[in-house]
């Protein structure tokens, strides 16, 4: 099991009840020590489509024949008077077993103070030391009943074994505790220097209405005053009493609002002058209190047909709401029906709701605390406790659209074909019963052919709370399950599947059907099988992936009077299509440039000799206005595949979008599609931003706990220009982060660094743009550390209200920093700035955003905007931050400078033909042309020459290259830009630690491979993203979920133990997705890392496996990656 030790293995097939006896030898655990243990019996199994599942169970080996448990009668008694212990005898299924002799041995238990070094500190702790008082047998009556009892000597605490000796020899043993009271006694374990005493309560658990009798175990002879506090959070009573020397009961009724718990506190304070020292002392007790819970609780009864539905169905359930003691009451509830598949992956990650409003809380209070300030302290040991979560998993109310089955399959029955599979089926989060407590609840069920559970929870006025689930079944008499890919590779060869499965009394012949669009099938598209009742078969198809974007599959059967059709449930919705990557290029992407004027400009493209020219195209976009070249732009930004975990690639959005959406505003450009599209985004991000907000008020890279100040200053940047253009951001989200940003201030002495000082001038910025009053704090900044302050910095402080004559000096620094070329205008830092993530694009766009809006004359500006608008590739600039600033940047200069006109003709002419002309003006400004070229109509191994031209009229004409070709994998050769990257396969039954494993490029379906992964880097890097592709006909074995081997479980290694066994720390966080598996690093020393994870061959075929590359996020060009490879999956 997880973090268990491997005993034994073994394989085997199921009998047609699709079960495998297996049988454990009697001597399994020889070598263990005695006891009962609980050893995980694991099976992994696979169906004919070769997808593996694992399930496990827990298998008891017991001590003995019998069990003996033991309670005593009563946990506080008086010394010098019998006490007596119950006993119970049970077999292994906890029924009594009668007759059963037990020896019972009573012992006086005392405790010995040791001090202890750990760690170079010392502690006390006590050891026991017990002593036989008396031992009696006795044996069980026929209910498996029996009692021992003894009269213990003095006061203290006594320890009592009870212990059974089977008919083989073999011995199980209980013991509880007791103890007994005696005025005299006052033996109790303490350390004066500790300040504490122990309570010990009557019982483990209580109801209301019951007394708790607690054992106050003072360490004083005489009687004393006590202060007695009864608290959960603040306190609840308090009283003062008298405890009498040596021990005393103390007597709590237990009220209703105590549950789920609560701690009774007891401060004792000897006064000075008393008969054991001249002096005063004091301690104090603490112990808590456990109430049951369940007058808390609602009974909810969910009631549905037993017969199995069939998709499209409809399915009522009605709900009963009830208190604890059966009687109905008026609730509101929350209602889901979930796939059963998807909590078999992962179960549900929210916690019982009664534990979750009504978990045993933790000790908070520091009340008394005062008290022990004598130099000495107080340390009280309090058992740790896991607190109760609320919450519960994602999502939302689904939309009207998907809720209902889509209207095309609707009209007239037209199409039968199943492709509305979804994960949850219906969501409601506010369903009222009526007085009775009772609900109906209707859900049009989709097209899965699966056990759907609904889950409902139920909470009322007064906070009772409760939930229950209730299961149905989806199937038909004869139905597909697709065996696809989640995704292919273009130039795969793939044997795709289906299953038939027979869920009838008679055997059947079906006629089984492929329809493909995007695959060239090399085998008959119809094929025919006789299928046993109650059985299923497995369909092939060999067909080799074409160069498309999407694979669109239907797959149907006919058998009699039964048949089926669907789609794959893997596909994307709402069509479930299968997407196709490809390795594309990456080294010649694209280019992009500006025409300003009458005239010409020519770019020159240089095919590879490895290009199939068959196999790619170059993509040209024609731009008319920065209006539509940033729309370009903006899809880049807004299309990303961002982590919802990640606020940092959420707050890129959120600022290219709200950028965008102010620009069109103010210049009224109209483009209702992008406004559309921008005004359901923009309000998403807001609220997950929201969402991952810190307790502090800032906000954490990726999957990472604390606050980081320049991220923070990021994301409130997005979060106020939303405010700004009217969407709703909630108030106290930016007051939190600005109070979180302004405790972020260093003091002018401590800024050393050029990145130091950049940082303090970023921070002033959002400040103001946040409505604080920083000016005197940037002025202060530019007299005294401006030598320090790079460009952009000095942009940044520009837009801080500062007074003229520090505006005409920053002015003048950045006349004076600028790089001048025939490309345009733009600046560079002193040195890399990796600390702030600067480059020299963001740079360059933070002052064109200071030039706008301090100087749109400056003849630098329109410099700045073409040097930067060449800098492009393929639309957009080398990541999601850089765009993400450049189109803040560049809307700000749109409406500052009003470039959003354009009155001319333009032609392309390539290798001297022209291939498109035409005209833009104001009626198609925000629009771009976008042509395809296949790159047979190119000239391979030589120059081709791309040919802009402004044939008349007056604008700009923005334009972008780009190169969509591609390579085939085993072509692909490593690179190292800044990372080694190497990958290796292994055939996951070589175990490296016992034999010598070789490397494989082909293992049959069914079997596991070993994945090793090894980046190495000789230098420290930031924000790290490593990703490696999978073979389409392979999926990753996730260890995080529920259905992974523990056999299969995956770690990062340091290799040259620079940093031991924290290596792996350096990773936060591992994804396993349909298509690859992604490795995020926050920050990453110099070193060699190893990873190993595992992967399940299932669908046979030959595929091609893209590289994987390491790459850091911020600043592309510093990347490596592995070869490229053919991996084989056999039948």
């Amino acid at each position: 099991g997880f973090g268990g030790r491997w005993l034994l293995g073994g394989e085997g097939v199921t009998d047609g009840n699709g079960q495998l006896k297996i049988t454990l030898p009697a001597d399994l655990l020889a070598e263990m020590p005695d006891g009962s243990h609980t050893i995980t019996v694991e099976a992994l199994v696979a169906d004919i489509s070769e997808f593996l599942v694992v399930s496990r169970n827990d298998v008891t080996f017991h001590a003995a024949e019998q069990y003996v448990g033991i309670v005593p009668a009563e946990s506080l008694v008086q010394a010098g008077l019998e006490a007596s212990v119950d006993l119970l005898t049970t077999d292994w299924e906890s029924e009594p077993a009668a007759s059963i002799p037990v020896e019972v041995v009573f012992y006086k238990r005392e405790w010995e103070r040791v001090r202890n070094n750990q760690f170079g500190q010392y502690i006390t702790q006590w050891e026991p030391v017990d002593t036989e008082i008396e031992q009696v047998e006795v044996t069980t009556d026929n209910r498996g009943e029996a009692s021992a009892s003894f009269v213990p000597p003095d006061g203290g605490s006594y320890y009592i074994v009870a212990t059974l000796t089977d008919s083989g020899g073999r011995q199980q043993s209980s013991s509880t505790y007791l103890w007994a009271l005696d005025e005299s006694f006052a033996g109790w374990r303490t350390d004066p220097a500790e300040k504490r005493m122990d309570l010990i309560a009557d019982k483990r658990e209580y109801n209301s209405g019951d007394t708790a009798t607690i054992l106050v175990q003072s360490p004083f002879n005489e009687p004393t005053e006590a202060w007695v506090t009864i608290e959960r959070g603040p306190i609840i009573e308090q009283f003062v009493t008298t405890i009498n020397g040596g021990s005393d009961n103390l007597t709590i009724p237990i009220e209703e609002l105590y549950a789920p718990n609560v701690f009774v506190t007891v401060v004792v304070i000897r006064p000075e002058g008393g008969a054991d020292s001249p002096y005063a002392d004091i301690r104090l007790g603490l112990i808590e209190l456990i109430v049951n819970p369940e007058p808390l609780s609602l009974n909810i009864e969910i009631n549905a047909a037993d017969t199995p539905y069939q998709p499209r169905d409809e399915a009522t359930f009605d709900i009963q709401v009830t208190d604890y003691l059966g009687q109905p009451v008026s609730a509101e509830l929350t209602v889901a029906l979930v796939d059963l598949a998807v909590l078999t992956l992962k179960a549900d990650n929210a916690p019982p709701i009664l534990d979750a409003f009504y978990y045993r809380q933790p000790m908070r209070s520091r009340l008394g605390a005062g008290l022990f300030l004598s130099g000495e302290g107080l340390e009280l040991e309090i058992p740790e406790q896991i607190l109760g979560l609320g919450g519960g998993g994602g999502g939302g109310a689904l939309e009207e659209s998907a809720l209902a089955i889509r209207a095309e399959d609707d009209e007239a029955g037209a199409d039968d074909v199943r492709s509305d599979f979804r994960d949850t089926a219906y969501w409601e989060g506010q369903i009222e019963t009526d007085a009775n407590g009772q609900a109906t609840v209707t859900v049009p069920l989709p097209d899965n052919l699966t056990t759907w559970r609904l889950s409902a929870k139920a909470i009322t006025a007064d906070t009772l709370v409760g939930q229950s689930t209730a299961d149905i079944v989806v199937t038909k008499p004869v139905l597909l399950r697709p065996v696809t890919p989640r995704f292919f590779t273009f130039g795969d060869r793939v044997f795709i599947g289906a299953i038939v499965n027979n869920n009838t009394d008679a055997a059947i012949e079906a006629e089984v059907s492929l329809e493909a669009d995007g695959v060239t099938l090399v085998d008959a598209a119809t094929q025919t099988v006789d299928v046993a009742a109650h059985r299923g078969q497995l369909v092939r198809w060999e067909v080799t992936v074409d160069n498309v974007e999407f694979v669109d599959l239907t797959f149907r059967v006919e058998a009699g009077d039964y048949s089926d059709a669907t789609k794959p449930t893997f596909g994307i919705a709402p069509d479930q299509v299968i997407p196709v990557y490809r390795f594309n290029a990456e080294d010649i992407v694209g280019t992009a440039g500006v025409l300003e004027a009458l005239g010409r400009r020519v770019e020159a493209a240089l095919l590879p000799a490895n290009l199939d020219p068959s196999l790619g195209d170059i993509s040209v976009t024609l731009s008319p206005s920065l209006a539509a070249a940033l729309i370009e732009a903006l899809d880049y930004t807004r299309d990303y595949e961002y982590d919802p975990q990640c606020a940092g690639g959420l707050g890129d959005r959120l600022l290219s979008t709200v950028a965008i959406a102010r620009a069109f505003n103010l210049l009224e450009i109209d483009r209702p599609d992008t406004m559309a599209t921008l005004d359901d985004l923009i309000p998403q991000d807001i609220t997950q931003l929201a969402t991952l907000q810190k307790a502090d008020g800032g906000w954490g890279w990726c999957y990472t706990p604390e606050s980081h100040p320049w991220l923070t200053a990021y994301i409130l940047l997005g979060l106020s220009k939303a405010d700004e253009a009217g969407y709703d951001v909630p108030s106290g989200v930016i007051r939190g982060g600005t109070d979180y940003l302004s405790d972020q201030l260093e003091e002018m002495t401590a800024l050393n660094e050029s990145w130091e000082v950049n940082r303090q001038a970023f921070f002033l910025y959002i400040l103001a743009q946040n409505g604080a009053q920083v000016e005197d704090e940037a002025i202060e900044l530019v007299a005294e550390k401006r030598g320090l302050l790079d460009p952009y910095a000095k942009a940044l402080l520009l837009m801080v209200n500062l007074d003229e004559e520090t505006e005409a000096t920053l002015l003048s620094d950045l006349g004076d920093d600028v790089v001048l070329s025939a490309t345009g205008a733009h600046w560079e830092d002193q040195s890399r700035d990796f600390r702030n993530l600067s480059s020299d694009v963001r740079g360059t766009a933070m002052i064109i955003n200071a030039l706008s809006l301090k100087q749109p004359d400056s003849l630098l500006g329109p410099n700045a905007v073409r040097w930067i608008m060449a800098a492009r590739t393929a639309g957009h600039w080398s990541t999601t931050h850089e765009t993400a600033w450049t189109i803040f940047a560049l809307t700000d200069w749109m409406v500052a400078t009003g470039e959003a006109e354009a009155d001319y003709s333009y032609a392309l002419a390539v290798n001297g033909q022209v291939t498109n002309e035409g005209s833009f003006d104001e009626d198609n400004l925000a629009e771009n042309v976008d042509l395809v070229l296949s790159l047979d109509q190119l000239v391979p191994e030589a120059l081709n020459y791309f040919d802009f031209q402004i044939t008349s009229g007056q604008g700009r004409l923005y334009y972008t290259l780009h190169l969509d070709a591609f390579v085939d994998a085993n072509s692909v050769q490593a690179v190292d830009r800044g990372f080694t990257v190497q990958r290796v396969y292994y055939d996951a039954a070589c175990d490296p630690e016992t034999e010598s494993c070789e490397p494989i490029t082909s293992i049959a379906a069914g079997q596991q491979v070993r994945v090793e992964l090894t980046i190495t880097t000789e230098t420290d890097h930031t924000f790290v993203m490593v990703e490696d592709p999978l073979p389409a006909g392979a999926e990753g074995l996730d260890p995080n979920l529920d259905i992974s081997s523990a056999q299969f479980g995956a770690g990062i290694e340091n290799q040259d133990y620079r940093y031991g066994y924290w290596g792996w720390w350096y990773f936060n966080n591992i994804q396993f997705r349909d298509d690859r598996v992604v490795f995020l690093s926050n920050y990453l020393p110099a070193g060699t890392y190893q990873y190993t994870y595992f992967m399940q061959a299932t669908i046979p075929g030959e595929f091609q496996v893209r590289p994987t590359v390491a790459r850091e996020v911020y600043f592309p060009e510093v990347f490596g990656r592995a070869d490229g490879l053919v991996f084989t999956i056999d039948e």
